[in-house]
């Protein structure tokens, strides 16, 4: 996927000192202090996220964090789908491909879920590299996800990763766990990357409207 951020100017760079960590900081955010993340950002104004009034601070994270020999960005991004779909009516609405710097190959997974009267869109952005793991989440009300997705690539297109060799502040070393299984119609083509197959049954949702089935949504497509 090609982050598209011209849209939303970058103002400065926050930086963890200890990691080395960093991100572009997007014009109309700040830095925040927040403890268990090497660095955070906040919107420097609340989004309105519910319509009895509730108000929601858009925010961008980022946890560095040991993984165990041997796993690598599809493990970590398959553990993160499954803690999301544990969430109070939890959805995946996106798991793609994402380009890092230096060549570093990571996820983009996009998904929502409800926090009381808010529905909030959450995005992660996910790096293994010489052993760290990089995780970008960035959580803004679901109303305002294309924007906050824009304010998200642009902190990300700044992304420097851990430097080799530095521990993080914070620790969160993966288990190792089994392989995710490989998708057999992309390793048909040499491509090793992980099915997600089963995500889409496991995010079925039936609306309160009509229900149109197949020969009727193909009639109306044809005629």
């Amino acid at each position: 996927m090609t982050p598209q951020t011209d849209d939303v100017p970058s103002l400065d760079l926050a930086r963890d000192p200890d990691t080395g960590v960093a991100l572009d900081i997007p014009t109309g955010w700040s830095q925040i202090e927040l403890p268990g993340f090497q660095l955070a950002l906040a919107m420097d104004e609340p989004a309105h996220a519910a319509v009895d009034g509730s108000l929601f601070r858009p925010n961008i994270n980022v946890l560095v964090s040991t993984v165990a020999p041997g796993a690598d960005v599809a493990l970590a991004a398959t553990e993160t789908v499954a803690a999301l779909m544990t969430m109070d009516d939890g959805r995946v609405l996106a798991y793609d491909l994402w380009a890092g710097p230096d060549g570093v190959m990571g996820r983009h997974v996009v998904s929502a879920h409800r926090d009381g009267a808010i529905t909030l869109g959450v995005t992660h952005w996910l790096f293994v590299h010489n052993g760290l793991a990089t995780t970008i989440t960035a959580t803004l009300p679901i109303t305002t996800l294309p924007a906050g997705e824009a304010f998200g690539e642009t902190a990300v297109a700044g992304l420097r990763l851990p430097t080799s060799g530095q521990a993080p502040t914070t620790s969160d070393t993966t288990v190792a766990a089994p392989r995710p299984r490989p998708d057999a119609h992309l390793a048909s083509f040499g491509d090793p990357y992980e099915d997600i197959s089963a995500i889409g049954p496991a995010c079925t949702y039936l609306g309160t409207g009509p229900q149109l089935d197949r020969p009727l949504v193909e009639m109306i497509a044809t005629s």
